[in-house]
């Protein structure tokens, strides 16, 4: 059965205990201070905000990359072309409906004034910390050094644009190599929360002509995926490496030149791309067609995407009212246009911390418009102890607060808690296992189901 709150039909109040959230927290908008102290230019609301997203392909080329001839760009464009349109046969066939939409004009050239180093160090180690110091804290992150330029040249940001930018970085040189080589291969949603506005795409243009350092066809067909709202499988409670959808790392979902993916979209995936109507304005989500097994979609604002910070373009200084998560101080509204697009999980666990620690004004908080309280704080599971990986295997977990440490078999990992839509935490991840490896906690918290399929159970000894 899904659950999941619905904005528009229920209300918001102490019963409601749904929430959205992120799969990757790290902490953001913890406190007000730090959330609402700068104010940056006024870029106005989202226009046209129901105008139908488009993908448009970009070939971005350093000053260096002297390879990139006009015979190139034509081979390019040719393969861009390909590859998108069989990226939309997969989604229309996981669909049975109509699929997202490219831009008219084909590829678009963007040649910069920077060398490559601006864009990316040499390799990984001493280089990159030398080069991490000489640019802005994040500025590699999602590509936003190539949107911040593809922002200005198209005189876009990301209120107005209608666009998911497909970037494709002429690397001059050869391919990189996986492990050495810092490259591009990331996307996200400019705004974080279904059908917010565009994202971005940044990959290799050597994937695309040579499927190194990744195969393109199935690396574009995940990375759009993300462009559109979708987060990884593990989020959910999946492998990321057992799972068959296109979301995962699935080794079975390798792709040469342009075959398409053979991956499948998950009840979760299905669910979000309904809610995603400015990409598939024709494909509505039915429970019984795509989640036949009555899986319970609990997960699915746990598993929102975060916006982009603010290297990627300032919000706007005025939040239109009733937008988003609004926070007063003594019944003034000191939050800014950044808020319109926090979750409702996040916004929960920020008005939770003002209220906790602001004793020195009236805190009040509103979300889409209706009062929120957001309520004691979850609890924090105990799992600390010894345990026994398929009673066999001697196992254990170190504990402080939420943050954790798996140890088993000789191997060690940090790990977390991760909640769902009703802010119980009801899985754990290891981080470093399998790409984040999730296992479910039982009721009495008593045993770890891992998504790969080992089982831990609590207990004093282990083994015969």
């Amino acid at each position: 059965m899904t659950r999941w709150r619905d904005p528009d039909n229920e209300q918001m109040g102490q019963n409601l205990k749904v929430a959205i959230a992120t799969c990757v927290f790290a902490g953001l908008f913890v406190s007000a201070i730090s959330l609402f102290a700068q104010t940056p230019p006024s870029r106005g609301a989202l226009s046209d905000p129901q105008a139908r997203l488009e993908v448009l392909p970009i070939l971005f080329v350093p000053s260096d990359n002297a390879e990139v001839t006009a015979a190139a760009e034509k081979r390019i464009a040719a393969l861009v072309e390909e590859h998108l349109g069989v990226v939309q046969q997969t989604y229309r066939r996981l669909l049975q409906t109509g699929t997202f939409a490219i831009a008219d004009g084909g590829l678009a050239i963007y040649r910069s004034k920077h060398l490559h180093s601006y864009y990316r160090p040499a390799t990984h180690g001493d280089a990159e910390k030398e080069w991490a110091r000489s640019h802005p804290p994040n500025a590699e992150g999602r590509g936003l050094l190539l949107l911040n330029e593809v922002f200005a040249w198209r005189h876009e940001n990301r209120y107005n644009s209608r666009y998911i930018y497909l970037i494709l970085y002429a690397r001059p040189g050869p391919p990189i190599i996986l492990g050495e080589n810092p490259g591009f291969a990331s996307a996200q949603p400019f705004n974080g929360l279904p059908n917010s506005g565009g994202g971005i795409v940044a990959l290799e243009l050597s994937s695309l002509l040579s499927d190194r350092p990744l195969s393109f066809q199935a690396t574009l067909t995940h990375e759009l995926g993300h462009s559109f709202g979708l987060s990884h499988p593990n989020c959910y409670g999946y492998g990321m490496h057992n799972n068959d959808g296109v979301m995962s790392y699935n080794p079975r979902n390798a792709t040469e030149g342009t075959s398409p993916s053979p991956g499948i979209l998950n009840p979760e995936d299905y669910f979000l791309l309904g809610k995603a109507k400015r990409v598939f304005p024709d494909f509505a989500y039915i429970e019984a067609k795509h989640n036949p097994h009555g899986r319970s979609l609990d997960r699915i604002e746990s598993c929102f995407l975060t916006p982009l910070g603010e290297f990627a373009g300032a919000f706007s200084a005025q939040q239109r009212p009733g937008t988003g998560y609004e926070l007063f101080y003594d019944g003034s509204r000191v939050s800014t246009g950044n808020a319109e697009f926090m979750s409702f999980k996040l916004a929960k666990e920020n008005c939770r911390w003002n209220r906790t620690n602001r004793k020195d004004v009236r805190v009040a908080c509103r979300y889409d418009g209706r009062d929120l309280d957001p309520g004691p704080a979850p609890v924090i599971p105990d799992l600390a102890g010894t345990w026994c990986e398929n009673n066999r295997d001697a196992a254990a977990i170190e504990q402080s607060g939420e943050a954790l440490r798996f140890k088993a078999r000789g191997y060690s990992t940090g790990g977390t808690f991760l909640s769902n839509d009703f802010e119980v935490r009801d899985m754990v991840l290891a981080k470093d296992w399998e790409n984040g490896l999730p296992a479910r906690i039982s009721a009495d918290r008593a045993r770890l189901d891992w998504a790969n399929g080992p089982v831990w159970l609590r207990t004093s000894k282990c083994g015969p």
